[in-house]
């Protein structure tokens, strides 16, 4: 009688746990499947657009972000060409943390000479630059002895902790 009962205990541990369990297993690892095919379909998708992204660094402090973006952003505008009259200047740093984002804005100016084909350069480079940059101002002044060269006015802003 007992092995009985244990018998019918194990049937219907079978039918009620087990059976709906594997079924259960059965249909996750279906979807897994599908899910890991999506992803190798759209992996090339991602890859070609990976340059076309920009990688951007996240927010530092301020006294770190303020270093490393303006030691970038002389680079950028040495390698465009620019000749820095005026060494940049931070215009102001909002003390006050952007509502949502809990970061704050730091403004930077400079004023250099160039062509018009440098200052182009130097807004086509500003999206390699790793810190999310964004165009205050830019004004092109022409020289009155030489159409050629130009007085840059350039304000941009970053992002700080």
């Amino acid at each position: 009688m007992s092995i009985g009962l244990a018998a019918a205990g194990l049937i219907l541990l079978y039918h009620f746990a087990v059976d709906p369990w594997l079924g259960h297993w059965e249909q996750v690892r279906a979807e897994l499947a599908i899910h890991r095919q999506k992803i190798e379909m759209l992996q090339p998708r991602h890859e070609a657009a990976g340059p076309a992204i920009p990688a951007f660094a996240m927010p530092e402090k301020e006294d770190r972000q303020r270093l490393e973006f303006e030691r970038k952003f002389n680079e950028q505008l040495q390698k465009a060409g620019i000749q820095i009259t005026a060494m940049p200047q931070y215009l102001f740093s909002q003390g006050k943390a952007q509502p949502g984002l809990g970061v704050k804005l730091l403004q930077m100016q400079c004023r250099g000479k160039c062509n018009l084909a440098q200052a182009l350069d130097l807004l086509a480079a500003l999206e390699e630059n790793p810190y999310y940059v964004a165009v205050e101002e830019f004004k092109l002044e022409c020289g009155q002895q030489n159409r050629q060269e130009m007085e840059l006015t350039l304000a941009v802003s970053t992002f700080c902790q």
